[in-house]
């Protein structure tokens, strides 16, 4: 490991593969990397995005001499084209070694069938630590070259993601020791960008600065400078202002939160979906080990899907509308009745551009969460064309069903 540490770390990363370079997938791996590096106090100096047949053994020569740390990710598969193991080897000036234990495991995992080419997987650079992947067959590892650490990680975004989680926390503590973080970073749901800002202003003390940043089903908050304390005031005061249903320590979306609850608690959802369109079902099942906790869902678009596949008496819809507090509460009981969830959010509204009437405009979305442990039943009126507001639906379904299984009280908090 490093043997001399400037008094202000830097780090550089190496985002490996060709479809993140053509744009056919986007790159989430330099964000997550760079918000971990940055909460213990390590500055980034360069990140670089190169497809798989780029000289990475000499990119990371160049980028040594400026760096106590480099993550790379990506280019540990089987194919012939995964050759960042040979890369990093070259540049430490070693040999590849095969690791015995990977290599049963390997053979654990695919059986006599298994593919010569998933053999490569089981070597590594002599002198090396072995960082155990259980979320996919390519373990990474970590070791010297020259004076800087390399850290390599696989590229699937689940798979980083989980040896993150995994490993960095050790890997950066024994580096670096335990760093004040100089940042704190807070996720926002269901308010305006403007409004959280006007927040903020409200809760400025001493010299505290920070920066938002708007996503699809969240706002981020960057809250830096000034004094420990003073950052943990600010945070501490739009946490107070929003409510915890609508401002979360750390950077998460509505659907981790609400998956890592359901996996913690040992609870199934059931989802019942009108104007969302199955997104809320997507979202979820998007995230590594949604299995365990999502049923699935009911995508009862028209009214006649609502009264043959949830039983929705006809008599609700007639006389209160699709879009109603009486068709969401339905909507839920007949999910938990044909699914046996243990919790159901149900979502019903006119996502536009047409179908608004005075009582009820373009917007107007009622979600309905029922469960063992209560229910819920709210009207939201969402701004924005038809993608924002079928968005802002299932971002608002998924924290009230989350709010609902933390026990908050969510009439307070949305």
């Amino acid at each position: 490991m490093i043997k001399e540490i400037r008094s202000f770390p830097t780090a550089a990363l190496l985002i490996i593969g060709t479809e993140l370079v053509e744009g056919k997938i986007q790159d989430t791996h330099a964000r997550l990397l760079c918000s971990l590096l940055t909460g213990y106090g390590i500055r980034v100096t360069e990140v670089h995005i190169v497809p798989d047949d780029a000289n990475v053994s000499e990119m990371l020569r160049r980028m040594v001499p400026g760096s106590d740390l480099i993550i790379t990710s990506g280019g540990l598969g089987p194919t012939s084209d995964d050759v960042t193991r040979e890369a990093i080897a070259g540049a430490a000036g070693t040999e590849l070694s095969l690791s015995r234990e990977i290599e049963r495991g390997l053979m654990e995992r695919f059986g006599p069938s298994m593919p010569s080419s998933n053999l490569r997987q089981a070597y590594f650079p002599t002198g090396f630590e072995i960082l155990e992947n259980p979320f996919g067959t390519a373990p990474g590892f970590a070791g010297l070259v020259d004076r800087a650490t390399v850290v390599a990680l696989p590229g699937p975004p689940s798979e980083l993601r989980g040896m993150v989680d995994l490993h960095m926390d050790r890997l950066l503590t024994s580096l670096f020791g335990r760093r004040q973080p100089e940042e704190l970073l807070l996720s926002t749901f269901l308010i305006p960008e403007s409004k959280v800002e006007d927040l903020l202003e409200e809760c400025r003390t001493d010299s505290v600065q920070w920066g938002t940043r708007a996503e699809d089903f969240r706002i981020t908050v960057k809250i830096r400078g000034g004094t420990a304390a003073g950052r943990d005031a600010v945070a501490e005061c739009l946490s107070s202002r929003l409510g915890p249903l609508c401002c979360v320590s750390g950077e998460y979306q509505p659907h981790e939160l609400l998956l890592d609850l359901l996996t913690e608690q040992s609870k199934t959802l059931v989802a019942a979906e009108s104007c969302t369109g199955g997104l809320i079902a997507k979202l979820l099942t998007d995230l590594p080990g949604a299995s365990r906790a999502v049923w699935g869902s009911f995508v009862t678009y028209a009214n006649e899907a609502k009264v043959s596949l949830l039983g929705v008496p006809a008599r609700i819809i007639e006389r209160c509308g699709a879009v109603s507090a009486e068709t969401v509460t339905e909507m839920c009981r007949g999910a938990l009745d044909r699914s046996g969830a243990d919790i159901a959010v149900a979502v019903s509204g006119i996502a536009g551009p047409d179908g608004g009437t005075p009582d009820k405009p373009v917007g107007t979305v009622w979600i309905g969460v029922s469960g063992g442990s209560g229910s819920v039943v709210r009207r939201f009126v969402f701004g924005g064309g038809r993608d924002r507001i079928r968005r802002r639906s299932a971002a608002a379904a998924l924290l009230l069903a989350w709010g609902l299984l933390k026990g908050f009280d969510v009439d307070k908090n949305t």
